[in-house]
């Protein structure tokens, strides 16, 4: 079969799903023998391409609205040339809006903007609102990374359970409980923080971090929180609480961290924490239990599932329980080498090889006996 894999994640550099679609088509191209696969994205992104010698570059035009025209109208239409038998959108709304000859597959991440709207921004709600019923209901499978997901697109999409593949993630092999002086001189940091992980969006609930840490520092005011991630949607807001609270001094934020640094960082951590108000899998809390550090996470979404009992759960909204749950940390040692090894036991459950060898399967269960699709 000749299986088409839009990876604009990667070209854009979407966070999570770029880890996601990363490893998925380095280990479809390892177990993988049999099948053609093509590449399908906006830009020639050559440290992703593992020995792939069909590439289609569909650019994105200088025009309004220029990434919903390429996705919907404008890949459908370029990939009638190849003569595709699969196409896998892996980022929610894909290219399938109206009917097409090659079998249509779906990975949805989360549906943030449906279920927790107020954290997105409106365009993106009205966006998935529009889109994603008629993609998920023209599409031949859907793939959720989650059991919490799965859930949520059945109940909020009205999509029959059977049609959807639950394919977990996993922490990549480079997150593992090694230390490095180099990285945290480097970034000017001295080891034992508590550390946060994530996007500086409302979703990720920094500002709850923040509220918390401030409320910690009364009785332990020699901790320091390190916050590392990207300026998100109100990214503005985080700065204005630090600086109303003159917490200049306490927190350290890294946004232009390298990737492969990311380990140490967990690695020479107090704790992880992460009150994400919604995640449709939640990689950090797994990366940073690989690296032997403690974690607090939501008790919402997809993060049970993910940490199971080797991390503690909170109510995200609930900021004076966050504090608490950090100060424990801190003060209880017994806890912490625990939640470490409980921690390390849940990680190894998780395999980027297993996330490929279940999609493969959803990729053979549509192919049709002795009859080639004629393309889109």
């Amino acid at each position: 079969m000749k299986i088409g894999i839009i990876t604009d994640a990667i070209d854009d550099g979407t966070a999570g799903i770029a880890t996601y679609v990363r490893n998925l088509v380095e280990e479809l191209h390892n177990l993988d023998k049999k099948n053609e696969y093509y590449l399908i994205h906006n830009k020639l992104n050559k440290d992703y391409i593992y020995k792939n010698k069909n590439e289609i570059i569909i650019p994105i035009r200088n025009i309004p609205f220029a990434r919903e025209f390429r996705k919907l109208i404008e890949i459908p239409f370029r990939l009638k040339n190849h003569k595709l038998d699969i196409v896998h959108e892996t980022a929610q709304i894909g290219p399938f809006l109206f009917p097409t000859k090659y079998k249509k597959i779906t990975t949805i991440c989360d549906l943030v903007p449906l279920v927790v709207p107020e954290t997105q921004p409106k365009f993106s709600v009205v966006h998935h609102k529009f889109a994603l019923p008629i993609i998920s209901k023209r599409t031949d499978k859907i793939i959720t990374i989650s059991e919490s997901t799965k859930r949520d697109v059945n109940k909020k999409l009205n999509i029959d359970k059977e049609k959807i593949t639950v394919t977990l993630l996993a922490a990549n092999k480079s997150f593992k409980p090694v230390k490095s002086k180099q990285v945290l001189k480097k970034n000017n940091l001295k080891e034992n923080y508590i550390l946060c992980v994530g996007t500086l969006e409302p979703r990720k609930n920094i500002i709850g971090v923040v509220k918390a840490f401030s409320k910690v520092l009364k009785n332990n005011p020699t901790e320091h929180l390190l916050i590392v991630g990207r300026k998100g949607w109100k990214y503005q807001e985080i700065f204005k609480l630090v600086k109303t609270k003159k917490l200049e001094n306490k927190i350290t934020f890294l946004e232009n961290i390298e990737t492969k640094d990311l380990p140490a960082l967990y690695a020479h951590a107090k704790m992880f924490v992460y009150p994400s108000l919604y995640e449709g899998f939640g990689l950090p809390p797994l990366e940073a239990m690989s690296c032997k550090c403690p974690v607090i996470t939501s008790n919402n979404s997809s993060l049970p599932e993910v940490v199971k009992d080797a991390a503690i759960l909170i109510t995200p909204r609930n900021t004076k329980q966050l504090q608490l749950s950090m100060e424990l940390l801190i003060t209880n040692k017994h806890l912490r080498t625990k939640l470490i090894k409980a921690g390390i036991k849940q990680a190894k459950k998780f395999s980027w090889k297993e996330t490929a060898r279940q999609t493969l399967k959803i990729y053979n269960s549509l192919k049709v006996n002795n009859i080639q699709t004629a393309g889109a």
